[in-house]
């Protein structure tokens, strides 16, 4: 599993490099407990150069509480997984930027 602080600080650097002063005020993070044992988490991208990225879902099931799924719609990422998957869901959010785009900065 992908260290959670690890990975917040560097999507906090990500959001950071963003800023201009007005693109922070619409764009941003939403982490939401979902019903049984699992996180879901969205990442606004619009207006960054990963806006039109658009990805097929992609799945890692380890266990029952250990799992999984994400992908890229236009503005947006999103995943979904079990509690203690936060982390890896930030680590698939940078390595799928990495994959088609580039790695991005910071």
């Amino acid at each position: 599993m992908a260290d959670i602080d690890e990975q917040l600080t560097r999507l906090m650097a990500w959001f950071a490099a963003h800023r201009n002063d007005d693109w922070e005020h619409g764009h941003g993070l939403k982490l939401e407990e979902i019903e049984g044992s699992g996180k879901s988490i969205i990442i606004d991208v619009g207006g960054t150069p990963v806006a039109g990225l658009t990805t097929d879902k992609q799945r890692i099931h380890r266990s029952g509480t250990d799992w999984l799924e994400w992908w890229f719609e236009p503005g947006a990422f999103r995943a979904v997984g079990g509690r203690g998957n936060v982390g890896d869901m930030i680590e698939r959010f940078f390595l799928e930027i990495d994959a088609r785009v580039g790695r991005p900065q910071p």
